[in-house]
This record gives C-alpha cells, structure tokens and sequence, in this order.
C-alpha cells in the first residue's frame, strides 16, 4: 500500500522483538524506513487516540480476548470516520474445508469467529456502517469492516 500511495504511513504492532527485528530489516531492505514505524507491544495496549484512518487486526493469529480487546481500543485510536478492518478465516466451503480452517487458526494461537459473531463484535464496540467483506470465492481470508462515526 505505501508504494501505491507515497503519502501513505504505516504502524505496525507485535508483541514479538523478534517479529519487530525482522520487520524493521525488512523495511529498511525496501528504503521505507522513513514512512513505517515499528513498535514492540500489544494492539490493546496502543495509547494512540485519534491518531489513525486504518486499523488492521488480523484474528487469525491472535486470541479472542486480545482481539476483543484490540477492536474496543482501535475505536480510540482511530481518526473521525477511520476504519476498522478485522481479518478472520473464512470457512471452507464445505465440511472438510471448514475443519481444516478452524483447526490453522487454532493451531496459530488465533481467533475462529462464528458466522455473525466479528460482525457483532465491531457493533457492540461501537462502529458504525459494519459489513461482511467476505473476499473472493475460495479466498482464505474474509474481513469486516467497521467505521467510526465522526
């Protein structure tokens, strides 16, 4: 997206000093060091307000207190009418391919929302214009946005 959109910035969260060592070589490696902060913490714990127009929070590798944590502070953090967008895997098509997704996300330490439970969750925290962006047939990962009313 930064290289789509040159006055772009970005923050990125994890509670890993290693995830965040890697990152940082790799954003030095692309020369954007300049427009990407890295910071070593949790999503929750981001003391930010009003400070973003996006807020990507990628279930699939978090667990569920987190992400709910996560998604009722973003609203803080985000700038009037700025976005939530939460990321969740989306069930396979049939039987099988649901029991494949649920048991990755489990075994990444992540978040298997039942159908209409993300949306509820980004209503219940108080966004507004929610949907399911469910992605492109097959697609692994699905999303719902929320915005917050401003």
């Amino acid at each position: 997206m930064l290289r789509q959109w040159p006055g772009l910035k970005a923050v990125g969260v994890d509670p890993l000093p290693e995830a965040i060592a890697q990152a940082a070589a790799n954003v030095r490696a692309a020369g954007l060091e300049h427009r990407i902060e890295l910071r070593t913490g949790l999503g929750q714990d981001i003391a930010d307000t009003d400070a973003f127009d996006l807020v990507f929070v990628p279930s699939a590798f978090i667990p569920e207190p987190d992400v709910r944590a996560i998604v009722k502070r973003s609203h803080a953090a985000l700038r009037p009418r700025g976005w939530l967008l939460l990321a969740m895997v989306n069930p396979g098509p049939d039987a099988l391919g649901d029991a494949l997704a649920r048991f990755r996300t489990t075994m990444w330490g992540g978040t298997v929302f039942e159908k209409g439970a993300a949306q509820d969750l980004v209503d219940q925290s108080g966004y507004a214009d929610s949907r399911l962006l469910p992605g492109p047939t097959g697609a692994p990962v699905a999303f719902v946005a929320g915005r917050k009313r401003g």
